[in-house]
C-alpha cells in the first residue's frame, strides 16, 4: 500500500518522509534529502 500511495501521490509521500526525517534529523539537513529526493 505504501508504494500505491508514492505512485499515486509522490508529493503526498515525500511530505509524509520529509516530516519523518524532520523529527529525526535537524531541519536543514531534511531540506537537502527533499531536494535529493
Amino acid at each position: 500500500m505504501e508504494e500505491n500511495e508514492l505512485l499515486r501521490g509522490s508529493g503526498f509521500g515525500l511530505s509524509l518522509r520529509n516530516r519523518a526525517e524532520k523529527e529525526v534529523v535537524e531541519p536543514e539537513v531534511s531540506i537537502s534529502g527533499a531536494q535529493i529526493g
